[in-house]
Order: C-alpha cells, then structure tokens, then sequence
C-alpha cells in the first residue's frame, strides 16, 4: 500500500464496501488500525453514493480516527451538466 489510498466505497443503503468485501464498520476499523500499524500515514479515500445518509458517513469517518486514520480524503463528481439545446 506504500503510496496508494484505500478506497471506502459507501453505497445508498449505508453499506461499507473495501476492496470488493463487505464490511461492518467494525471490520473496517479493525482493517484500517491494521493498516495504520504498517503504514502510519495511510491515505483513505471515502467515496460515497449521492443517497447516502450524511449520518452514517460520520460513523464511517469516526471508524477511521478510532484506527488512528488522519489522512482522509473524500472523492468528489461533478454534477453532469444538462446538453446545451443545439441550434
């Protein structure tokens, strides 16, 4: 993981997903304290659905502090742009 960021995937339903596996936010604070033991300046990367609760995405960054996490990231869109009416 030297130089890359953990991508925490927080889909609509408020599920946690992290590297393709399911987790419990218990698991993901266990996996990241993990982490951080090796790599103390781990980056994480929170990407959540439009629909999530704003709640639940401060328990999932609470996990990450508790885990000793300090560099968190959230990954961001655009909104799409409505196609401009063509003449």
């Amino acid at each position: 993981r030297v130089g890359g960021e953990i991508l925490v995937n927080v889909r609509a339903d408020g599920t946690v997903v992290v590297e393709g596996k399911q987790l419990t936010l218990e698991e993901l604070q266990e996996k990241l304290a993990g982490v951080v033991k090796v790599f103390k300046d781990q980056p994480i990367r929170l990407r959540g659905d439009g629909n999530v609760i704003y709640q639940k995405m401060v328990l999932i960054i609470d996990a990450c502090r508790k885990a000793g996490v300090w560099n968190i990231s959230f990954a961001t869109q655009r909104p799409e742009q409505a196609a401009a009416p063509q003449p």
